[in-house]
């Protein structure tokens, strides 16, 4: 896949709406689960499978959204899509009160959910690629979009706690079509292209595998230690409100890392930041999984947010320096990301039961520890290459 870089002016009004549209679905999981969990009884294994196929469904539709729109109008795509992003809320809202008895119906909305708001994230995506400066574009989105969300964390626990998960994902309708307007007043990606240039230099086929397993472990945690935060601050007695804080605290944590991300750039290589965020990360999950008190959690919530936007702007990095031209590896990693962020909360739930989340903490970051063993080649021989340019 090749871009076509039309050097648009950044409309980042629109781009942060179309982000929030994509990702709504991924950063209000873990109030669905603590609803489901706490407010209709599912066990953790079924909240955790309805949030994995949600998330896979979001993976599927990033992946599948560039070559769609060789075949649809990209605008028309991207504003069908979020539409039905809109409806699938909409239904999930009035289906709630019967999940117990329509679990299959309801798990199936949420996968059309997940599908039609990752290809408006896809899209989205491909649209900050045709402005021609996307390091820059991607991390002022970034902190909109982190910001964005992190006052819609600081919203939703009151509103979910005096009237439960249907008017959640209610709320989420509304708030997801008053974000289509700026969509389709300012869409413009009639510059996108998804063919493939005719020579392109082969791929290091070892390196791109090592990346996609390094990720592969570092992700399945990740997702993990975020959809059960709801249940961990419940369990060491925190209110809805004071879980909110804590979520949306670990959401603008997330805009340090990518401000972070951004003005580092290359000056420390590549090595360094990346194996540094992944081991961050694994003491976050120490922290959130074995939390007794607030402050614990919070700071664990906290760093795990700092490592989000600066892991994923690293990692993309290195996807497009494995492959420069077609930038096909960057694309499909977005996307395969959120596969093994979906499994973490399913096996998670699956394999800890009613169990203490303490007796994952230590394997958790063993994971962590793994993947930067798994990438650190691969990045050495990166920055290696970049000294040898420079010189």
């Amino acid at each position: 896949m090749a871009m076509t870089a039309c050097n648009q002016k950044p409309r980042y009004f629109a781009l942060i709406c179309g982000m929030l549209i994509g990702l709504t679905g991924l950063y209000t999981i873990p109030y669905v689960v603590g609803s489901a969990v706490g407010d209709l009884h599912l066990s953790a294994s079924v909240a955790g499978w309805l949030a994995a196929v949600e998330i896979v469904g979001v993976s599927i539709g990033s992946i599948v959204a560039p070559s769609l729109a060789t075949r649809l109008s990209p605008r028309r795509l991207t504003l069908a899509s979020a539409a039905m992003t809109v409806v699938a809320n909409l239904l999930s809202g009035l289906m709630w009160s019967a999940i117990a008895r329509e679990l299959v119906a309801f798990a199936l909305v949420r996968i059309i959910a997940g599908v039609t708001s990752g290809i408006v994230l896809g899209m989205v995506t491909a649209w900050i690629a045709l402005t021609g400066e996307s390091e820059r574009t991607y991390g002022r989105v970034y902190m909109g979009m982190s910001l964005a969300f992190a006052m819609l964390l600081l919203l939703l626990p009151p509103l979910q706690s005096r009237l439960g998960g249907s008017a959640l994902f209610l709320t989420l309708a509304a708030i997801l079509f008053l974000l289509l307007v700026p969509l389709i007043r300012q869409l413009d990606i009639s510059g996108y292209s998804a063919d493939r240039p005719a020579h392109a230099p082969p791929l290091v086929r070892l390196d791109v595998l090592r990346l996609f397993l390094s990720m592969t472990l570092a992700y399945f945690t990740y997702g993990a230690a975020y959809t059960f935060s709801d249940r961990i601050g419940n369990a060491i007695g925190l209110s809805p409100t004071t879980i909110g804080t804590v979520l949306s605290t670990s959401t603008m944590m997330s805009i340090v890392g990518a401000w972070v991300a951004g003005t580092l750039g290359l000056r420390w290589g590549r090595a360094r930041p990346l194996c540094g965020a992944i081991f961050l990360a694994g003491i976050s999950y120490l922290l959130i999984l074995r939390a007794q008190t607030s402050a614990v959690l919070l700071i664990g919530m906290a760093a795990y947010g700092v490592t989000t936007m600066f892991y994923n702007a690293y990692s993309l990095g290195v996807a497009v320096a494995l492959d420069p031209v077609t930038g096909r590896v960057a694309s499909i990693l977005q996307g395969y990301s959120l596969i093994p962020y979906a499994l973490g909360p399913g096996l998670l739930g699956t394999v800890m039961g009613d169990a203490n989340f303490k007796t994952l903490a230590l394997p958790a970051l063993a994971l962590n520890l793994l993947a930067i063993l798994v990438v650190l080649p691969v990045l050495t021989r990166l920055d290696q290459e970049s000294k040898r340019c420079a010189v």
